[in-house]
């Protein structure tokens, strides 16, 4: 959570890129974005507004924001919004790490094939949970 800007150090400097939490925690979210294991509560018609307010705190373009979001929205057809949003979300800041907290193993693969050659870090429930995201290569992917 320190490495996506959510916890922030109470003492000393820890830097994220070039950022300190403390002080510009949305660059910091940024750079890690952070994807939440608690679903939210997203109907179809919250897509656009939530591309837009995700855009402007990541100050990213709207349209291509849309665009993008949209690309990621198609290769993530089936997982439900509550799970797919905040995932979308996260990604169209164009992070250096995801950092996933126990996400849902039955969406390990869509998740895995979203995000790609980004790093990611994620923690999960149990050994089956795991088990489902290790097919993603190695030397990418990081699991506490």
């Amino acid at each position: 959570m320190l490495a996506a800007g959510i916890a922030k150090t109470s003492t000393g400097s820890v830097l994220i890129g070039d950022y300190d939490p403390k002080v510009q925690s949305v660059h910091c979210k940024r750079i890690a974005a952070f994807v939440a294991h608690e679903a939210v509560e997203f109907a179809e018609s919250d897509f656009r507004p939530y591309v837009a307010y995700r855009a402007a705190l990541w100050n990213v373009d709207g349209r291509r924001a849309l665009a993008h979001a949209r690309l990621l929205r198609e290769r993530l057809d089936g997982m439900h919004e509550a799970f797919a949003y905040p995932l979308i979300g996260a990604l169209i800041g164009m992070p250096e790490i995801v950092v996933l907290d126990r996400p849902q193993a039955a969406y390990a693969a869509q998740i895995i094939a979203v995000v790609g050659s980004l790093a990611m870090f994620s923690t999960h429930a149990g050994a089956v949970a795991a088990r489902a995201f290790a097919a993603r290569d190695e030397l990418r992917v990081i699991q506490a």
